[in-house]
């Protein structure tokens, strides 16, 4: 179980129809002694959170993925144009302003 960006896939990753939409929950303790084990080899030279949970099951950790049926519920809102998308799906479903 790996989480990977797409632009370090592989031709057989990209045919993969799951992707990770942000959330993780860690143990606090763990996290501290797994973010020592992180590195940056990858075409961007970043240091990816993604790379955690495989670093955690290598050492044993017991990690649950969870799926998803509305992919509205995890749309992320990194402009002002996924705002407005967010804010008209929330005023659809009836919520307040």
């Amino acid at each position: 179980m790996e989480i990977v960006e797409e632009p370090d896939c592989n031709e057989e990753q990209k045919k993969i129809k799951e992707v990770f939409f942000g959330v993780m929950l860690f143990n606090g303790k763990k996290l501290n002694w797994i973010l020592n084990r992180m590195t940056n080899n990858n075409a961007q030279n970043e240091y990816y959170l993604t790379d955690l949970p495989a670093l955690l099951k290598e050492e044993g950790e017991r990690i649950k993925i969870c799926s998803i049926n509305d992919l509205e519920e995890v749309y992320g809102v990194n402009t002002v144009e996924d705002l407005k998308r967010v804010e008209d799906i929330m005023k659809a479903r009836g919520a307040n302003d």
